[in-house]
């Protein structure tokens, strides 16, 4: 539902603008189709971005999206946390933007440190990796085995729980620049 504007992807500002537009323009599709269909309920949009405030062009393009209570928010996996690109900037800039909905993000290809300190985050639902399936190929490409379901499991394994540990410890002093509200 989304074109990723990620450098390795979209090389040039012209690109990252032309995939948002594409973006938008595949969420009013989906939205109608699914619409259609009768299943509005089981669709998220998404935002697309790479600059803070490309999320709030991508948002601004889109239909109204007060209906959806999850959308999602998309090139979280190539980013920092903080920084002003980073994924603390991201949510704080969107977060205006939402001010008056219910609307709660799903953020894709978040990063273990960044769910752990986005945990508790009012605007942040939920959150996917796929940083154990990478790991997974690095380390039994390097190792000259095959990538088995077995090895996979160990690697997820592995990954899940220090997830959980991350998840376990103590909040850290600076997680927001600044409060946010719903």
């Amino acid at each position: 539902m989304d074109f990723c504007v990620e450098p390795e992807i979209a090389r040039n500002r012209d690109l990252v603008l032309d995939r948002i537009s594409g973006t938008v323009n595949l969420n009013r599709a989906c939205i109608r189709g699914a619409r259609e269909r009768g299943i509005l309920n089981r669709l998220m949009p998404v935002l697309q971005g790479w600059l803070p405030e490309d999320y709030v062009r991508c948002l601004e393009r889109m239909p109204d999206l007060s209906g959806f209570p999850i959308v999602g928010v998309g090139s979280m996996c190539r980013r920092h946390l903080h920084g002003p690109q980073g994924i603390l900037q991201v949510i704080e800039i969107l977060d205006p933007e939402l001010r008056g909905t219910t609307i709660q993000l799903h953020l894709f290809g978040l990063k273990g440190f960044g769910a752990a300190e986005l945990r508790q985050h009012p605007r942040v639902a939920t959150v996917d990796s796929q940083a154990y399936g990478t790991k997974t190929r690095v380390e039994a490409r390097e190792a000259g085995i095959s990538k088995t379901k077995r090895f996979l499991a160990q690697i997820m394994t592995e990954w899940y729980l220090k997830q959980i540990e991350a998840l376990q410890a103590p909040a850290g002093e600076n997680r927001h620049p600044r409060r946010f509200s719903i």
